[in-house]
């Protein structure tokens, strides 16, 4: 598939603050109604009185002081500037950046209604149901390509950040980890302490994390990292859960990495194996063994969705993963294999018998 070539690099000012503008009185009319909250800022509803639309606005919250309060301040105008330059229909619009009458700083951009993702999944009441959201994992890919091909590695994909709308919309949200190769400014170091999401230098979500993520490998870190994540989607979406699971985020950092996940026949043997082999190639321990690009999964995915081969070779569930995923279908060979060596012993005994 022919794509547009990726923009040039263009460095943004490095300014921790850029100039805002005021907020025009009488302009939004702010309600107490959270949409969502983060460690640096919150999501509120209003009212645009000018366009006579509901917009969502996200405003710092407890900016801290000295050193804190520039690092929260760069990574909040950062997350702002790098949104509003990826123009696609799979990111949330930004609308304004400015400040209210008291200083504090806000962005307006565009209501998104529906679920996330991970609403939608744990709504799903069987694989066929689940199914049904393969084409939402579809333009999340293409999103991310898209945002790959402008320079912009995402960092914290996962089913919680994908908003699903009830008329086929698919967005990416919470761009606050993301990393842009054009931006330049202070607050964009990998050390920048708002931005860790755990002790040491693992940035974003353990359960949908890279393994090079949560070694802390910052210069591995790129678009494959990504794709790693957009593995650990249909992984969940087929399987019910994260490829990897523990009692707290630290148990799960050690897990990852160390071994590959689970099959997903292990944990759904129901699952479609063109599904199961694209999610397995996407969670390849070696980011050089994954997709090469998110817009590689998305053809595969768009491919299986259209009934037309993949490029990968579906591997067939073994005999061992089939047993451990079936427990009691494990339990009735068990007895049968019981039951013939018990009639083969009897059988014996008795012919034993008769010819003596």
């Amino acid at each position: 598939m022919n794509r547009p070539p990726a923009r040039p690099p263009v460095e943004l000012p490095a300014a921790p603050r850029p100039a805002l503008c005021d907020e025009a009185p009488g302009r939004y009319a702010w309600t107490e109604e959270v949409l969502g909250e983060g460690s640096i800022g919150r999501v509120r509803l209003a009212v645009d009185g000018f366009l006579q639309r509901e917009v969502a606005i996200k405003e710092l919250v407890s900016p801290g002081q000295g050193r804190t309060a520039d690092d929260r301040l760069a990574r909040f105008f950062r997350e702002a500037r790098i949104a509003a330059r990826l123009e696609h229909p799979g990111v949330v619009p930004i609308y304004e950046l400015g400040q209210r009458p008291d200083g504090s700083a806000y962005y307006a951009m565009k209501r998104v209604r529906g679920r996330t993702l991970g609403a939608a999944m744990g709504e799903a009441a069987s694989m066929q149901a689940r199914l049904r959201l393969v084409p939402n994992v579809i333009a999340l890919c293409q999103t991310l390509a898209y945002a790959h091909s402008a320079g912009v590695i995402h960092r914290d994909i996962k089913p919680a950040n994908v908003m699903v709308g009830a008329f086929g919309e698919t967005l990416v949200i919470d761009w606050g980890l993301a990393r842009a190769s054009w931006v330049n400014d202070p607050g964009a170091s990998e050390a920048e302490p708002a931005a860790r999401t755990l002790p040491g230098r693992a940035i974003g979500t353990p359960s949908y994390m890279s393994p090079e993520q949560a070694r802390g490998a910052v210069h591995l870190v790129g678009p494959r990292s990504d794709v790693w994540s957009l593995g650990a989607v249909l992984y969940e979406l087929l399987t019910g859960r994260p490829p990897y699971v523990g009692e707290n985020a630290m148990q799960v950092l050690r897990k990852v990495g160390k071994e590959p996940p689970p099959p997903v026949m292990m944990g759904a043997p129901q699952a479609p194996p063109g599904l199961a082999a694209i999610a397995e190639k996407a969670l390849q321990l070696d980011p050089e063994a994954r997709y090469s690009s998110a817009a590689a999964m998305a053809e595969d995915l768009s491919a299986w969705l259209a009934g037309q081969p993949i490029s990968l070779t579906p591997r067939q569930p073994t005999f061992v993963e089939l047993m451990a995923a079936k427990p009691l279908l494990a339990f009735s060979v068990g007895v049968g294999i019981g039951l013939l060596a018990l009639g083969t012993a009897v059988v014996g005994f008795l012919a034993g018998k008769l010819s003596g």
